[in-house]
This record gives C-alpha cells, sequence and structure tokens, in this order.
C-alpha cells in the first residue's frame, strides 16, 4: 500500500515574487459613472427636465445628448462638476499583504461656509483593524483639509472594505472603498510519500501552516504509485495566459480524464465544461481560410496552434465531443 499526503498553504512572509492573481473575486476600486437615459420624445420649442442619481463620485462628469429627428441628427456635450458642500476622498494601495500597517490619507473638501470642525470616523470588515477609529478636524473656511488614519490588514487574504464618514456643520459624505490582501508569496506544498508493507502500521500528525483559510490537507492511499493527478491538472488549468496554445494545452489532457478517474460524474462534468469552453474560445479566433490564429484579434492564423489545435478537436472528436465544424454550423 502507497500512502501520499500533502499540504499547501500560501505563506505572509518571504521574499516579494511577481505572482499571476488568481483570485476569483477581486476588489472593486474604481466603479465607472455609465448611465443611459431614453429615449424621449420632445415638441418643438420644448423643454424636458431629467434627475439622476449618481454614486459616489468626487470630480466632473461628461453630459452628452444625441438628438434626432427624421433624417437629421445632431450632438451636444458638457462637462459638469460634481461637487456636494463637504466630499471626502480617501486613499489606499491596490493591494497589502497579510499583517501589513497601512496609512490611510483623507482628504476632507469644505465647500460651505460656517463649517468649523468635521468629525471624521474610519470602520472596516473583519480583514481592517485601526488603530484610531474617529478623528475631529478643526476648520477655518472653505478649501481643502488633511488628515490620515492607519491600519493593518487581516491575517487572512479576501477583500478588506473600508467605510470613511465625515460629519460637520450639518453635512455628511461617505466614502466607501475595497482593498484586495493577498499574500505576496507563491503557495508552497509539503508532500510525504510512504510505502507500506502488508500489516505495517503508519502513524503521523501534522500542524497546518501558512495563512489562515488558504491552507488545506490532502491524503492519498493508492496500491500503485500516485501521480498526484489533481494537482498536474490544477497546474495547467492556472495558465496565467490566453493565447490559444494554452486554451488548447489546458484542455486536451481532460479528454482521458474519465478513464483516469474512475468515471468520477463531478470529474466528467467539469472536464465536459471545460472542453467545450476551450472549443468554443478556439472557434472565435479561427480565420475564413480555417487557419486559427495565436491571440485574439490577429488577422493571421499561426501554423503551428492550428496544427496543435486540429490535432486536439480530432482528438474531441472520436471520443464524442462536438469537432469545430460541428459548433460552427451550430453557431
Amino acid at each position: 500500500m502507497i500512502l501520499f499526503w500533502e499540504l499547501s498553504a500560501e505563506l505572509s512572509t518571504g521574499y516579494l515574487l511577481s505572482v499571476v492573481d488568481k483570485t476569483a473575486n477581486k476588489a472593486k476600486r474604481f466603479i465607472p459613472i455609465v448611465k443611459f437615459l431614453g429615449p424621449f420624445t420632445l415638441g418643438a420649442g420644448k423643454t424636458n427636465t431629467h434627475t439622476l442619481t449618481l454614486p459616489q463620485y468626487t470630480g466632473s462628469v461628461r453630459t452628452m445628448v444625441i438628438a434626432g429627428s427624421d433624417r437629421a441628427f445632431g450632438i451636444a456635450e458638457k462637462s459638469v462638476l460634481v461637487k456636494d458642500p463637504l466630499m471626502i476622498l480617501v486613499t489606499a494601495p491596490r493591494v497589502v499583504s497579510p499583517g501589513e500597517k497601512v496609512a490611510l490619507p483623507v482628504s476632507l473638501f469644505i465647500q460651505k461656509e460656517g463649517i468649523n470642525e468635521v468629525n471624521i470616523k474610519a470602520e472596516g470588515n473583519d480583514l481592517v483593524t485601526f488603530e484610531e477609529k474617529s478623528k475631529i478636524i478643526a476648520v477655518t473656511g472653505t478649501g481643502e483639509k488633511e488628515s490620515e488614519f492607519s491600519f493593518t490588514a487581516g491575517g487572512k487574504t479576501g477583500v478588506a472594505k473600508i467605510n470613511v464618514t465625515a460629519n460637520g456643520g450639518g453635512e455628511s459624505a461617505t466614502y466607501n472603498m475595497e482593498i484586495e490582501v493577498r499574500s505576496p508569496n507563491p503557495p508552497e506544498v509539503r508532500a510525504e510519500l510512504k510505502v507500506l508493507k502488508q500489516g505495517e502500521k503508519f502513524e503521523t500528525s501534522f500542524k497546518p501552516f501558512g495563512i489562515e483559510g488558504s491552507n488545506s490537507a490532502i491524503l492519498e492511499v493508492s496500491s500503485v504509485p500516485s501521480i498526484n493527478l489533481e494537482k498536474r491538472m490544477q497546474y495547467l488549468l492556472d495558465y496565467p495566459y490566453g493565447c490559444s496554445e494554452q486554451i488548447t494545452s489546458e484542455a486536451f489532457p481532460q479528454l482521458w480524464l474519465k478513464e483516469l478517474s474512475g468515471n468520477d460524474p463531478s470529474v466528467v462534468k467539469s472536464s465536459s465544461a471545460n472542453i467545450t469552453k476551450a472549443i468554443s474560445m478556439l472557434i472565435t479566433r479561427q480565420m475564413i481560410n480555417g487557419g486559427i490564429a495565436l491571440w485574439p484579434g490577429s488577422t493571421q492564423p499561426d501554423p503551428w496552434v492550428t496544427s496543435y489545435a486540429g490535432h486536439f478537436l480530432t482528438e474531441a472528436e472520436e471520443k464524442g465531443i462536438a469537432s469545430l465544424q460541428d459548433l460552427n454550423r451550430s453557431g
């Protein structure tokens, strides 16, 4: 009997490396303001007013109006300043590491007379710990005032949510933001392989390491040496780029997962979906002469990629999966 067990986790300390961000849910730092209204009917010589509710925003927006009647068309645009009597702007890094201490600059914009002091308060979710949660800022007239909070990122990865509010002179302002908390290091894997003779007993213990929430353990028991299929398939699926070569390489080995996994329903369903998705993506890169381009938007097919993808599609067709020609006809 052969036992194989593996521990994996992300570490919070170590050398800073340039790695591909694989987080499925990224922090939303910049929410665009794009709104469409209409169409509206307006009689000759008439006017109309429309009210818009904008999300949190400080700055200017471009307002555009397009009009048409029969075959006549016209357009007008104007830059409009978006402001309130009291506004707040918070600045933070794009990403932080677990346990990192970060400065959080806060800018106050006072556009109204009579505001003598502003109370600012900072709050966050479980991934943020503020040293000081509130401050009172003295104000003399209109203008800009600077302040600063500092916080420590939590001990695990995720999306830190921060809310800063300002109140003064009967006015209030709020600023919400999200920051990714992610490890700067690649995952570390520790594994052990043990061969047991008949009747032999094996005991072991381990202590989880790495960042909370990222660590996991796998125990595999087999009568033959393990090929650690899950780890190797995950390596293929985590390819960081989207060229036609890597798309093909991700899906090609999955044609035989059904046999290797012993017809595991979840594996079969997942691999079938991945293969179909890969074929669909290759379709979008097929040129008029039938060749396949290396990158989306390319105007010329790549001979090597065309041959490689063609081999994949031929094998997929033999496995009973729709070929490129079948999907073209169905599309």
